[in-house]
C-alpha cells in the first residue's frame, strides 16, 4: 500500500508538458517546502557530527508525499506523507517493528491533537503521546511553544521479539539491536513555522538538534477548485 502510494504521487509529477505545480504540505508545527534544507548536529556521548535533511516535493494534492534526503547519516531517506492536520513519517528502517513490511510508517504530528492524547503505530509497535506545547533551546536558538511528543514501544514487543527469534525469524544481531532499541524513549520537539528542531533518543547524551535553515524552500498553497455551478440552478 505504501509503494502504491508513493507511485500514484510520483504519477501527478508526470513527464514533460506544463511545468508541475509543487504543492506547500504539512503543518504549523512541521512545514514541508519543496527544496527545503535543514542543517542538524547529533551528540552521541562526547562525539558530535552534522547532517542535513532536505525535502523534496514528489507529488500529491489531497495527500501530498515529500521525500526526505540526508546526507552524513544513516539512513540515507525516507518520505513524509502530509494530510490535512497529520504528517506521516514512512520509513524501510524503524528503529523498532511488528512485522517485516516494506515501509513503515508512524504517525509524528497530528495539529489536532490535545495535550495528553495519544495514538499507536502498529507498524513500529511505538505509542506517541502528544505531551503539550514547551519552549526548547538549540544551536539554532530558542524556540517558543514547541509541539512536543514522546514514543515509547508498546508493551509487549519484548515477548512478541523473543518468540520471532525463537522461530528463527530474527538474526542474532538484529535481536539485539531491536532489544535495545525497544528500550528507548524517544522525545522529539517541533517548533512553529520551523518543524523539528530536536530529537533525543532515550537520554540528553544522545540528541539531534537543529543548527541552521539553510534553504527555507518554496510550495504553493493547495486549494480544491470550486465546484461548478450551473446556470439554471442559479435562476431558480
Amino acid at each position: 500500500m505504501a509503494i502504491l502510494l508513493l507511485l500514484l504521487a510520483l504519477m501527478t509529477v508526470g513527464c514533460g508538458g506544463p511545468e508541475r505545480v509543487v504543492y506547500r504540505g504539512g503543518t504549523q508545527h512541521f512545514p514541508l517546502l519543496h527544496d527545503r534544507l535543514l542543517r542538524y548536529q547529533e551528540r552521541t556521548g562526547g562525539n558530535t557530527r552534522e547532517f542535513t535533511l532536505l525535502f523534496r516535493y514528489a507529488g500529491g494534492r489531497s495527500i501530498r508525499v515529500y521525500q526526505g534526503i540526508y546526507e552524513g547519516i544513516e539512513p540515507d531517506r525516507c518520505n513524509f506523507l502530509s494530510r490535512d492536520s497529520l504528517v506521516t513519517l514512512e520509513t524501510p528502517y524503524p528503529l523498532t517493528n511488528s512485522n517485516y513490511l516494506p515501509a513503515y510508517r508512524q504517525l509524528w504530528v497530528d495539529e489536532n491533537a490535545a495535550p495528553g492524547d495519544s495514538w499507536i503505530d502498529e507498524d513500529t509497535a511505538t505509542e506517541t503521546t502528544f505531551s503539550g506545547f514547551e519552549d526548547v533551546t538549540v544551536p539554532a536558538g530558542r524556540y517558543s511553544r514547541c509541539y512536543k511528543t514522546v514514543t515509547t514501544v508498546v508493551p509487549g514487543f519484548a515477548d512478541s521479539l523473543r518468540a520471532r527469534r525463537d522461530r528463527d525469524e530474527v538474526p542474532g544481531r538484529d535481536y539485539e539491536r531491536l532489544m535495545a532499541n525497544g528500550k528507548l524513549v524517544i522525545v522529539r520537539w517541533f517548533a512553529p513555522g520551523v518543524g523539528l528542531v530536536k530529537e533525543q533518543l532515550g537520554s540528553e547524551d544522545r540528541a539531534r538538534e537543529l543548527i541552521e535553515i539553510v534553504q527555507p524552500g518554496r510550495g504553493e498553497d493547495y486549494r480544491p477548485p470550486a465546484p461548478e455551478v450551473n446556470p439554471q440552478d442559479e435562476q431558480q
